[in-house]
């Protein structure tokens, strides 16, 4: 029997950046978007089916992209959601659209990216599991929800999407970086910290892609020193990333870097270093982020990224098809689905109509 989702995500001025990333008309995230628009193309492969309801649907940048994958509903425009279409509901970041509470939804299964988003008044209660997408938001989150509640799916990226590119002739003095990451918030001084040591070693050929308030302030300093680009949109960035010989990254840009056969080092809230397959799983825990000033990156990282420029592709790749496959998340999702049975959230607030 197919499986018919919905999921639930708000578009226009989206909490998780505080409405931060306009782009014309659009509002465009980061990990945000990576997640969703590869968890679409899996579900479509394994068969599920799939509708995203949303407010403000034009101003969704992966509106036409998604369409491959899954219908789009436009609440905003008038498109109604039939509850009794649905096996289950994921609902994620601002996704109240006074839906999730309505008696006679299928069970409603919250998306936490991580413990600082906002959520919509009354959804974690309302919730019947909150999917913690990494063990660090589930322990923060843990003090707020039952534990029954709570559980942990480790997000993963399309590695039919994310491969290796062919090897190229090495024919630049030093190896070509890339620096991908929002530079904003509780990210902007590691991550800018970083971007210094790394200037500052000449050898080094740089390119940082990200937005943010720190970006005007890269680009005065090392304008002249590096590229330095705000926005690739998600479904164009497995074309981007193979053309580096490092990343520098947390979340899904560790993730998709090693996808590609890429070596990650690691930065977010802090500098974990280099993404090995020995510390892999230690970093996962912390969303290869890690805790704000907890660590800061040293003049030496120049040395850092030469050495694990040389690490093996193939135990790369391998690292990320044991530990990244969004098959997997999936897989253990649409498990939960079924132990939740026939669930339901408890009788909520009146919030109006959807």
């Amino acid at each position: 029997m197919t499986v018919s989702l919905l999921y639930l995500i708000t578009s226009f001025n989206n909490p998780l950046y505080s409405g931060k990333f306009r782009l014309g008309d659009r509002f465009r995230t980061y990990g945000q978007h990576s997640f969703i628009y590869d968890f679409a193309a899996e579900s479509h492969r394994q068969g599920l089916r799939l509708h995203i309801a949303m407010d403000n649907a034009s101003t969704f940048p992966l509106t036409a992209p998604l369409n491959r994958y899954a219908k789009i509903l436009d609440l905003s425009a008038g498109d109604k959601v039939q509850w009794a279409d649905y096996d289950a509901t994921l609902a994620d970041v601002g996704a109240d659209f006074k839906a999730t509470a309505l008696l006679g939804a299928p069970p409603v299964i919250t998306v936490a990216h991580n413990p600082y988003q906002e959520f919509a008044d009354g959804l974690l209660e309302r919730s019947t599991r909150v999917m913690a997408l990494n063990s660090y938001t589930r322990d923060e989150l843990s003090g707020r929800l039952p534990a029954h509640k709570l559980f942990v799916n480790w997000q993963g990226v399309d590695l039919e999407r994310f491969r290796p590119a062919p090897m190229p002739k090495q024919t630049r003095p030093g190896p070509k970086v890339l620096v991908y990451s929002r530079i904003d918030a509780e990210k902007r001084d590691a991550v800018t910290a970083t971007i210094d040591s790394l200037a500052a070693d000449p050898a080094l050929d740089i390119t940082v892609l990200g937005d943010g308030a720190g970006f005007w302030s890269i680009s005065d300093k090392w304008g002249h020193r590096l590229t330095l680009i705000n926005y690739i949109p998600c479904h164009s960035i497995h074309r981007f990333v193979p053309g580096y010989d490092v990343v520098v990254s947390s979340g899904r840009g560790v993730m998709e870097a090693m996808a590609c056969a890429v070596p990650a080092i690691a930065v977010g809230r802090s500098f974990l270093g280099a993404v090995t397959p020995e510390n892999v799983l230690e970093l996962r825990g912390v969303n290869f982020s890690g805790y704000a000033g907890s660590n800061r990156p040293t003049d030496r990282i120049g040395e850092t990224v030469r050495s694990c420029a040389g690490y093996g592709r193939d135990d790369l790749r391998r690292c990320a098809e044991k530990y990244f496959g969004v098959r997997g998340f999936v897989e253990r999702l649409l498990k939960e689905i079924e132990n939740a049975g026939d669930s339901r959230p408890k009788p909520p607030l009146d919030l109006g109509d959807t």
